[in-house]
């Protein structure tokens, strides 16, 4: 395994020491809302971590011109500004080495759905883990992160919650 698993599983197992316990001792609604409240927190750190990135880049190619800069994603910046921009407030275009936010953003969206399974049974968060991962093994379903590609995500949320609910079930005592 590399970095990306691990961090992948110990984001699951601090999501649920974080918002598995709000779930437990204050119900459903407020663990949910907490939730909600991360999502935005962390959608608009990666909007600035990609403006910042982009600034960077910018920055970069003014000061060193013949460097030979590799400013991608800047053409598709330049040539289709409207795609690209309303690409990043929806996730729907993810600069190259950009995404492990967005990653995170939707998988902590699946929590409430995994703490209502759990409330059915400890280990049915689990099972509908393993066969989300399971379906886009076989099909290979995506987020669309390139808008004029189509190309998906490189951390495939759908297919990476496997390793993020691991590390959720260990952290919440479901395993």
């Amino acid at each position: 395994s590399s970095g990306t698993e691990l961090f992948v599983f110990c984001s699951g197992l601090a999501s649920a020491l974080a918002f598995g316990s709000i779930f437990v001792r204050q119900g459903f609604g407020l663990g949910t809302a907490r939730i909600a409240h991360r999502i935005w927190q962390v959608y608009w750190a990666q909007l600035g971590v990609v403006m910042a990135v982009i600034g960077l880049m910018i920055a970069a190619g003014l000061v060193w011109p013949d460097r030979g800069l590799d400013l991608d994603p800047l053409p598709q910046l330049l040539a289709d500004p409207a795609t690209a921009i309303l690409g990043l407030v929806t996730l729907r275009w993810l600069p190259p080495y950009l995404d492990i936010l967005p990653m995170y953003l939707v998988i902590l969206a699946f929590i409430p759905v995994a703490m209502g399974l759990a409330a059915i049974h400890r280990l049915l968060p689990l099972a509908a883990a393993f066969a989300l991962h399971a379906v886009v093994w076989l099909t290979g379903i995506n987020l669309v992160g390139y808008p004029w590609t189509g190309a998906g995500w490189f951390f495939n949320p759908l297919a990476w919650q496997l390793v993020f609910f691991t590390g959720f079930a260990i952290g919440m005592g479901w395993l």
